[in-house]
């Protein structure tokens, strides 16, 4: 049986999606190489004076004196 040139870039083109596909599932099985940090309770106070800070601006939006 001869395959020819379209028989070769077939097989070509199936190994490809093979080996893509078994790269994505092994990629997806690790575990992430994010570290963990802990949060700190300065982290949460530091937090909630941001937020704090942005809703206080945003009732100030119609004073032409606040902070853009």
């Amino acid at each position: 049986m001869r395959l020819g040139c379209l028989g070769c870039l077939t097989l070509l083109v199936i190994l490809a999606l093979v080996a893509s596909t078994a790269w994505v599932v092994i990629q997806t099985l690790q575990e992430p190489e994010v570290p963990i940090t802990a949060a700190t309770v300065a982290d949460g106070v530091r937090a909630q004076q941001k937020i704090f800070e942005v809703v206080r601006r945003g009732a100030q939006r119609g004073d032409k004196d606040a902070e853009p």
